[in-house]
C-alpha cells in the first residue's frame, strides 16, 4: 500500500526533509523579521545529486517548516547555485537594498563544461527583494572570481563589528581562507590556516566561524571555526570537526586540536543561523553521508536536517574548552505526557505508537552500573541497540539486526563513542525518529547522529540491565512537524 506524502515508512517526523526529490547541505541559514529561513541544496528534478539550486523551507520556531518555492536558480555567469550563506545588510553597505537594509546571500557559483565536468568554482552575491522569498544574483558576478581552482566554495559569512567588516570563511581545497569587505561586493584575502588536528589531503568544506556563549557566564562567548571533511574512503564516521581560539577580524588563531562535533557517520556541513536575536548560537546540518548518500532506501524524497542545536562552550580543567550541543528549548513545546519508567519495567517490551517520535532520556546514570542495552524493536523483528557501558565509559549504535544493511556494503553496521561521565553521573538523550537517531550524552558534550532503515516502523521498547540503583529512564512521545 502505498504511504501518504511526509507519512511513509521511512520519513522523519521531527527532522525537516522536503517534500520530494534530493537534498543535501544547509545554505543561507537566517533569522530576519520574526521568521526562521533554512535554504538548502536541492535537486528539484530528481532524488540524486544533480544541477543545484537552493531550496527554501521557513519557521517561527525552528521545529515546524514549511515548504517554499526554490529561492535561487544557476545562472549562466555563476553556474550551479552551490553551498553558501546569508546576512543581514543592516545598513545596506552594498548599496542593494533600500534604507531599511535587506537579506543577501554569498554563495558558490559551480562552472561546469560538458558533461556537467566541472571546470571551477568562485563566490557569487544574490540579494532579495521580498524578505527572503527570492534571490536574484548580482549583475557583476563573481564578486570572487575562482583563478582557476576547482575545489573553491561554501562561504560562511558574518560582520565583525570590532573591525567594521564583512568576513568571509571559505574551504580554499586543503586550508581555509578568511576575506574582508566593506560592502559585500569588493573582497581582499586577510589570512589561511588549517585547523590542526585534522588529517592532511581531506579536503575541507562547509566552514563557520561563529561566537558560541560561554555556558552559565552571560554575555561571554569563545570564537569556534567547524569545518566538514570529505574523506577520501567516505567510510569514516566523525567527518565534521570544532576548534575554539581567538579571531582578531583578519586571522583566527587556534587555542588547541580539533575535536569531532558528532561522532556519527551521518552528521555534515553544519551551518549557524546568522542575526540570531537572542544571542544563542543555533546549528543545523545535514543526516547523510557521501558514502552512500545516493542509494539511500528513501522515497520520493532523499536527505533530511537534524534537529537544530544550541550550542555552548565549558572550559576544561586544564583551562582549553568544549562544546556542548543540545536540541533547541522550542522541541519542548512539541513533546507530549512522559513515562517514567522503574525497575520492573527491566526487560519488558513497552509498547510505542508506531511511527512516532520518540526522547528516551536516561538521567544520572552511575559511572559504576554494569552495561545496560535499549532494543528498539518492530514487528519484524529487526533492532537497533543502543548500549550503554557506563564503567568503560563508552555507548554504542548496533544496527546488524536490520535490514538497514542491504542497500549499501558501506553503511556500516556498527558506530562507537568514548563518552565522559559529568560529576560521577551519565546523562544520555535519545531521540529516535523512524530513520534518524540522534544522541546527546554527557550534557551534549558527546553527540552521534545516524541513519537506519527498518521495513517497518519501531513500535517496541526494550530496556535491560536497569535497576532503581542505576538511574532514571524517561521516555517522552514527540508530535509530528507533518500532522497539523
Amino acid at each position: 500500500m502505498k504511504r501518504k506524502i511526509y507519512d511513509e515508512v521511512q520519513r522523519p517526523q521531527i527532522h525537516y526533509s522536503p517534500r520530494v526529490n534530493w537534498m543535501n547541505d544547509p545554505n543561507g541559514c537566517i533569522y530576519y523579521k520574526g521568521v526562521y529561513h533554512l535554504y538548502y541544496q536541492y535537486h528539484p528534478f530528481s532524488s540524486v545529486w544533480g544541477p543545484m539550486h537552493w531550496g527554501h523551507a521557513v519557521s517561527t520556531d525552528l521545529i515546524s517548516w514549511e515548504e517554499k518555492p526554490i529561492a535561487l536558480y544557476p545562472d549562466e555567469t555563476c553556474g550551479w547555485a552551490f553551498s553558501g550563506s546569508a546576512v543581514f545588510d543592516k545598513t545596506n553597505s552594498s548599496g542593494l537594498f533600500d534604507e531599511e537594509g535587506g537579506i543577501a546571500v554569498l554563495y558558490t557559483g559551480h562552472k561546469t563544461g560538458e558533461e556537467n565536468r566541472l571546470q571551477h568554482q568562485q563566490q557569487c552575491l544574490a540579494f532579495s527583494p521580498d524578505e527572503g522569498e527570492t534571490l536574484i544574483p548580482y549583475e557583476k558576478n563573481p564578486v570572487i572570481p575562482s583563478l582557476g581552482r576547482s575545489d573553491f566554495r561554501d562561504p560562511k559569512v558574518f560582520y565583525h563589528g570590532e573591525t567594521g567588516a564583512w568576513i568571509m570563511v571559505v574551504s580554499a581545497a586543503w586550508k581555509l581562507e578568511i576575506y574582508r569587505s566593506r560592502d559585500l561586493k569588493e573582497w581582499f584575502l586577510s589570512s589561511s590556516l588549517a585547523l590542526e588536528g585534522t588529517a592532511p589531503h581531506r579536503l575541507y568544506e562547509c566552514p563557520d566561524l561563529i561566537q558560541v556563549p560561554v555556558e552559565g557566564k552571560q554575555g561571554e562567548s569563545v570564537w569556534m571555526m567547524s569545518v566538514s571533511l570529505l574523506k577520501d574512503d567516505q567510510t569514516s564516521a566523525g567527518g565534521t570537526l570544532y576548534a575554539f581560539g581567538a579571531f582578531d577580524g583578519h586571522q583566527f588563531i587556534q587555542g588547541a586540536s580539533a575535536r569531532i562535533m558528532d561522532h556519527g557517520y551521518d552528521f555534515y556541513a553544519q551551518q549557524s543561523w546568522s542575526n540570531v536575536s537572542d544571542g544563542r548560537a543555533v546549528i543545523i546540518g545535514w543526516i547523510n553521508h557521501w558514502g552512500y548518500a545516493h542509494v539511500t532506501p528513501t522515497a520520493p524524497w532523499r536527505g533530511c536536517m537534524s534537529l537544530p542545536r544550541e550550542l555552548t562552550a565549558v572550559k576544561t580543567p586544564d583551562g582549553g574548552w568544549r562544546l556542548r550541543q543540545r536540541p533547541v528549548k522550542e522541541l519542548e513545546a512539541y513533546r507530549l505526557k512522559p513515562l517514567v519508567l522503574d525497575a520492573g519495567q527491566a526487560g519488558r517490551p513497552l509498547t510505542l505508537a508506531r511511527g512516532e517520535a520518540h526522547e528516551i532520556l536516561f538521567r544520572n546514570l552511575s559511572s559504576q552500573a554494569d552495561r545496560m542495552k535499549l532494543r528498539l524493536s518492530n514487528r519484524c523483528d529487526e533492532q537497533i541497540i543502543i548500549a550503554i557501558d557506563c564503567r568503560e565509559g563508552v555507548f554504542t549504535v548496533d544496527r546488524r539486526s536490520s535490514s538497514c544493511l542491504l542497500f549499501d556494503e558501506e553503511f556500516p553496521p556498527v558506530v562507537e563513542a568514548a563518552v565522559p561521565t559529568v560529576e560521577g553521573a551519565l546523562d544520555i538523550r535519545v531521540v529516535l525518529d523512524r530513520s534518524v537517531l540522534e544522541i546527546f550524552a554527557s550534557e551534549g558534550e558527546v553527540v552521534m547522529t545516524n541513519l537506519f532503515f527498518l521495513s517497518e516502523e519501531i513500535d517496541s521498547l526494550t530496556i535491560e540491565g536497569f535497576s532503581d540503583e542505576t538511574g532514571t529512564v524517561v521516555v517522552t512521545p514527540v508530535r509530528s512537524i507533518w500532522k497539523h
